[in-house]
């Protein structure tokens, strides 16, 4: 017997992280060396970072098939 004022737990279909993770994206510099007056490109070492974040994503919360949707 349920408690009538007790709340069923609501299933779960995903963690919280991939209700919660969006993917990163990153601007690299197209070359070594050249010059971003604006500020407009990420560093070598924020693009591998975004790189690895977006593998870890992709690793634990992978993309609904057409059929889950």
């Amino acid at each position: 017997m349920t408690n009538a004022c007790g709340q069923p737990e609501r299933p779960r279909t995903a963690s919280d992280f991939c209700l919660n993770a969006r993917r990163i994206t990153a601007e690299p510099a197209p070359a070594p060396g050249v010059d971003d007056p604006g500020n407009t490109f990420d560093t070598d070492e924020t693009f591998l970072q975004v790189l690895e974040s977006n593998a870890v994503i992709s690793r634990l919360c992978p993309s609904p098939t057409p059929a889950q949707r």
